[in-house]
């Protein structure tokens, strides 16, 4: 089963494709559209081992955050609401035309964000079959175990597919439903800084001490 954050797509498509996309007659914008359909395409073909996928896309409800906004002013209050931050709704109504065009299922519970809905969804779908989860919203990894894996389209082919050992490789935690035993701290991978080199013929300055007057 294939869960789609959708307005996580939705947004990645509208800012990250390599080029922008007009209609035919250059009077419309249709990046956040095209990506969109293009991505989940993409991903259909290339990243899922059988024939005829279930695939549910699940949107944010129009009020999902207001119980957590009423909890917590502070609640996503640092995300821009400008026009141009929220140009990919302009194609939320024709994504979802399209996608009932295609036949393909999509939710969008009118509380309740997406995320909380993905991983409702994906805990009972696990019981019976594998999942994969298409967002870059690593808030999902808490749900990773033998059955429940992430992909996320932004790193390399072979790196898309991300996996409770990964994490526990790469983090050294263990995501709460994994069942992974507990990281050996000498066992877990270290990403090391590189040294900033200086260029030739610089050296550092001098250290001044400053004493009161």
């Amino acid at each position: 089963m294939l869960l789609v954050d959708g307005f996580n797509l939705l947004w990645a498509g509208t800012f990250g494709f390599p080029a922008p996309i007009f209609s035919r007659d250059k009077t419309r914008e249709l990046t956040g559209l095209f990506a969109f359909f293009a991505l989940l395409r993409a991903t259909v073909r290339d990243d899922l081992d059988v024939a005829q996928p279930e695939v549910l896309v699940v949107f944010d409800g129009e009020h999902g955050t207001a119980d957590r906004v009423a909890a917590d002013q502070e609640y996503k209050a640092n995300r821009e609401a400008t026009p141009e931050a929220l140009k990919p709704l302009q194609f939320l109504t024709p994504v979802k035309d399209g996608l009932d065009a295609y036949g393909i299922r999509w939710v969008e519970v009118g509380d309740a964000e997406a995320d909380d809905v993905i991983a409702t969804l994906a805990t009972r779908a696990a019981a019976s079959r594998p999942v994969l989860i298409m967002s870059r919203d690593m808030d999902f990894y808490q749900l990773l175990d033998d059955r429940v894996r992430i992909l996320n389209r932004s790193r390399k082919s072979s790196q898309r597919i991300i996996t409770a050992e990964e994490v526990l490789a790469r983090y050294g935690v263990t995501p709460p439903v994994a069942g992974l035993p507990r990281p050996d701290r000498r066992q877990v991978r270290q990403h090391p800084r590189r040294p900033r080199r200086r260029p030739e013929g610089r050296r550092r300055p001098p250290m001044r001490r400053h004493t009161a007057a």
